[in-house]
């Protein structure tokens, strides 16, 4: 490996400029070099290739990058394996929270497969009580199934979309509602074994509605846990962790039947009990780690308006496992912002403001002293952050109505609202920071969309750097606005 150093001077003391190049194996990692950059240890650093270019700082440690350009040793068999359940790049696509929920939903899934081992024995009795022979069983279990797709086909046309609304509560509820599925079906079987058939039906029903909002609500989690860009790679990694869990059901299902008659327990609902108190424990320990709200109107523009201002939006306190159990009876707050949602689109269907947006699946106004903004139905998570977003800024632009009329008379409204849209971010998408941060957004839970439809020829426009727009509302000057609203139709 060969590594040299420019300029020649002491590591304590190289200048910003200072560089250092280095040769790594094909396929190594980087993240050691990430790190070092969010914490100001190196300025930058680039690849090409084999060659890696690191910026230095009077803050670097010359001798550990050294060390990080050496040789290193063969994985461990450790290693190897972790990569088989540790995503890569874990920081930068995974939540927070990712190990800590993956940690209770895997326990959840080793102690479900031990409570169904333990009571597979008392559901081969309940059948054997109810039905003089194998074709009984096979009818049952015909009969099961033809229940089950209906129950199926049911829920998923109607509780299943709840799972959209708000997933950390659904998820909570389809867990306690699954928790208790199981109980039922085993102390069923214990209790009552002459009637299997009419309490596996029932059974059967309850746990399709339970697993339909355990499901839709899932979606949700499993993409706020994983950026957009790994969310295959991640799903594969999961899909690992739960395999190996259900290798564990069975043996840990042994070794509470058999810790429980050593004590004398009873051998069949003594498995169950233990085993249901602790699945019920990992339902709520997965809820209490997940850091997933959905936001109101109002939670919406305050994260939003800290994006805009360039910082970091807030976090999903925890609530800690009591706050947990208290989520389960106390609704979530509903809370308006300062921005007007219209459902009735009239207001702000006019032909320059839909050619002015005709991109976008919203529109925006101003009128009575307060934005207004109307969506389409179905419009998606980033839409529904641009139009809050453009709404903010218009709201900012206030203070240059009187020059906005002068410029364009009758149309200052627009003008501010061609304006605001010019200065509004581009290019990159907020939606996976905020869900990174346990924030979940949808049109469903904000009440919003307009059966009304609009749609005009996309047309380019001039945009407004940051810095520009902040200077125009510091010093506003007629002048000022003309040139940012250069190539307007509003002007021509």
């Amino acid at each position: 490996m060969k590594i040299s150093v420019a300029p020649p001077t002491p590591p304590q003391k190289l200048p910003p400029s200072g560089q250092l190049v280095f040769t790594i194996p094909p396929g190594a990692s980087l993240q050691e070099l990430d790190s070092k950059v969010r914490e100001g240890e190196i300025a930058c650093y680039s690849q090409a290739g084999d060659q890696v270019t690191v910026t230095l700082t009077p803050k670097t440690d010359l001798e550990k990058l050294k060390q990080f350009a050496a040789p290193r040793p063969p994985s461990s068999l450790l290693q190897k394996a972790s990569q088989v359940f540790v995503p890569p790049n874990l920081e930068e696509t995974c939540a927070p929270e990712y190990f800590s929920l993956r940690a209770w939903q895997v326990a959840g899934g080793v102690i479900g497969g031990a409570l169904g081992y333990c009571g597979a024995s008392t559901l081969f009795k309940s059948q054997q009580a109810s039905f003089p022979n194998g074709a009984g069983i096979a009818m049952a279990g015909a009969w099961n199934s033809y229940v089950g797709l209906a129950a199926n086909t049911a829920a998923s046309m109607t509780v299943a979309r709840m799972g959209d609304v708000d997933p950390k509560r659904v998820a909570l509820y389809a867990g306690l509602w699954s928790t208790a599925n199981s109980f039922g079906q085993f102390a069923g079987a214990a209790f009552l074994p002459a009637h299997n058939l009419p309490l596996s039906l029932a059974l059967n029903v309850s746990g399709a509605f339970s697993g339909n909002l355990g499901g839709s609500a899932g979606t949700h989690v499993a993409n706020h846990l994983v950026v957009e860009h790994a969310r295959g790679t991640v799903g594969a990694i999961n899909g690992n962790q739960d395999r190996f869990a259900g290798l564990l059901g069975t043996p840990l299902g042994i070794a509470v039947q058999f810790g429980c008659s050593k004590l004398g327990l009873d051998a069949t609902l003594a498995p169950l009990g233990i085993l249901g108190g602790a699945l019920l424990l990992c339902n709520l320990q997965q809820i209490n780690a997940m850091r997933f709200e959905s936001v109101n109107r109002q939670q919406l523009e305050t994260l939003v308006e800290a994006l805009l201002d360039g910082k970091e939006p807030a976090a999903v306190s925890k609530t800690g496992l009591w706050g947990t159990v208290k989520g389960v009876f106390s609704p979530p707050n509903e809370h308006d912002g300062r921005v007007v949602h219209l459902q009735d689109a009239q207001p702000l269907l006019q032909e320059a403001r839909i050619s002015m947006l005709a991109g976008e699946d919203y529109l925006v106004g101003h009128q009575g002293g307060k934005a207004q903004l109307v969506f389409r139905n179905n419009c998606g998570v980033n839409s529904l952050i641009r139009g809050t977003a453009h709404a903010l800024l218009l709201e900012r632009c206030q203070g240059l109505s009187d020059l906005a009329e002068q410029l364009a008379p009758g149309r200052a409204e627009l003008v501010l609202t061609e304006l605001s849209y010019r200065a509004l971010p581009g290019g990159s998408s907020w939606k996976d920071q905020l869900s990174l941060k346990g924030w979940h957004i949808h049109p469903t839970k904000l009440k919003v969309g307009s059966a009304q439809r609009w749609r005009g020829k996309p047309t380019t426009v001039n945009t407004v750097s940051a810095k520009e727009f902040g200077d125009l509302l510091a010093t506003p000057s007629q002048e000022g606005l003309r040139k940012a609203l250069e190539g307007s139709p509003l002007l021509s």
